[in-house]
């Protein structure tokens, strides 16, 4: 490890409040006060997909997490709600 920058993972229009590796590192997930969650590909920086369930809100999303198996992605926002979302779908798994 040369503690060389390998990327720079561009594309949200605010602030990234949070972010998460996959289990198996393939992708990382960004939360942001932009009100969005969204996949990279972690190898090559590009972003997947990207996920606006907290933009009906008028707070912005502050933390994400992969489950254990990296199925599910879980975001939460500063308006007390909590966001599941299928990885490989990307869409609201259930609303909490």
């Amino acid at each position: 490890a040369t503690g060389k920058c390998r990327s720079t993972l561009e594309g949200h229009s605010s602030h990234v409040r949070a972010v998460s590796f996959s289990p198996d590192g393939q992708l990382v997930a960004s939360a942001s006060s932009d009100k969005s969650v969204r996949l990279w590909e972690a190898a090559t920086g590009t972003c997947r997909r990207t996920m606006e369930g907290h933009s009906s809100h008028a707070l912005p999303a502050t933390t994400v997490a992969f489950s254990p198996d990296g199925q599910l992605v879980a975001s939460a926002s500063s308006d007390k709600s909590v966001r599941l979302w299928e990885a490989k779908r990307c869409e609201v798994k259930r609303r909490r």
